[in-house]
């Protein structure tokens, strides 16, 4: 029976998928403050292609994800 889940594959994986949920919702810049409408969402490039690619990998640990 394996062990429970070693720290930094924990952290891989919660770092891929709010990579992903940055690619796919954009993300305001560190500067902006909490409340300001007028902020910007930026989106990174290729969005398509990265969210594809991190899907690929994250499946291997969620087989769930499609």
């Amino acid at each position: 029976m394996p062990g429970p889940v070693p720290a930094f594959a924990t952290n891989a994986m919660r770092t891929l998928r709010m990579l992903y949920l940055h690619c796919d919702r954009g993300y305001l810049l560190p500067e902006a403050t909490r409340g300001d409408t007028t902020a910007e969402v930026q989106y990174v490039a290729h969005p398509e292609a990265l969210k594809r690619a991190l899907a690929d990998v994250l499946r291997v640990t969620w087989p769930y994800l499609g």
